[in-house]
C-alpha cells in the first residue's frame, strides 16, 4: 500500500498528522510505501525506523510507476492522490478544510474521509486561505475512522 502524507511545504496546513499515517500503516500491515516530497523533510521522523519504504525525490515517471503498483493509496488531498485517481487506483483521501466535491477522485474506487463539521469546507483554493485556526477537521479525525474506510476499500 502507498501513503501520501504530504501536501507540499506551501500547503502544510492540509496535512493529517504524519504520526497518524504511521500508526495507520502499522495497523493495516503489509508493505507500506511512504511517498514524501523533497520539500517535506519534517515528515521523515514519523516514519523512520519503523520498517516502511520511504520514497523521496523520485523522478515523476518513476513515482507514477510506483503508484501504479499499489493496491491502495491513502493520503491527504495532494498531487500524488490525483496521480492515483488518473491511474484508476483504489484511493482513500483525507479531506480537512478542502472540498472533496471540488477536488476529489470521482470513481467508485475513490473514497473520501472527512468529518461532518458545519464549518467545512473552509479552504479557498483561489487564495490558499483557510477559514479557521483550529483545524479540528484534521485534528479530530482518528486513525480508527480512516482505518475503517481503508479496510472497506481493500
Amino acid at each position: 500500500m502507498g501513503y501520501a502524507p504530504g501536501s507540499g511545504s506551501k500547503q502544510a496546513f492540509k496535512r493529517w498528522d504524519a504520526h497518524r499515517f504511521a500508526r495507520l500503516a502499522e495497523r493495516l500491515g503489509g508493505e507500506a510505501w511512504i511517498f514524501l516530497g523533497p520539500d517535506e523533510p519534517e515528515l521523515l521522523p514519523a516514519f523512520e525506523g519503523r520498517g516502511f519504504k520511504v520514497v523521496r525525490g523520485l523522478p515523476l515517471e518513476e513515482t507514477v510507476a510506483a503508484i501504479g503498483g499499489m493496491d491502495l493509496m491513502v493520503g491527504n488531498d495532494n498531487g500524488l492522490m490525483h496521480i492515483a485517481y488518473g491511474l484508476e487506483k483504489k484511493t482513500v483521501t483525507i479531506y480537512g478544510m478542502t472540498n472533496e466535491k471540488e477536488t476529489g477522485g470521482y470513481g467508485p474506487q475513490n473514497r473520501a474521509v472527512s468529518l461532518a463539521l458545519s464549518c467545512r469546507p473552509c479552504f479557498d483554493s483561489a487564495t490558499d486561505r483557510i477559514g479557521c485556526t483550529t483545524l479540528e477537521c484534521l485534528r479530530d479525525l482518528t486513525v480508527e475512522e480512516v482505518e475503517w474506510i481503508c479496510r472497506e476499500s481493500l
